[in-house]
């Protein structure tokens, strides 16, 4: 993947989270909300993978549990972040 079609694919991404966060702010459908949601993650999942690899287990918990808006916010600084780490945040110790 370029870096053209991972920025087309991020900017993609972050219009879907405007709308799910503009349709929770004004009280949108629970349902619409949580399909919403799961769309984004989805999609910042492929982006993860296609950029750095293999998610390990901290990261994928870390983005199942996100809400709408830190995932806009990774979308937006995943062009930038050299590393899963510096996206995320760090790695979780034991």
């Amino acid at each position: 993947m370029t870096h053209d079609d991972l920025q087309q694919t991020a900017l993609t991404l972050l219009v879907e989270g405007v709308e799910v966060i503009g349709a929770q702010r004004i009280g949108g459908d629970a349902m619409a909300l949580k399909d919403g949601v799961h769309r984004l993650v989805g999609e910042l999942d492929l982006l993860m993978v296609k950029k750095y690899g293999t998610i390990p287990t901290w990261a994928q918990t870390r983005l199942d549990q996100a809400g709408p808006e830190q995932l806009e916010t990774w979308a937006d600084a995943i062009l930038e972040a050299e590393t899963l780490e510096a996206l995320l945040g760090e790695t979780p110790r034991h």
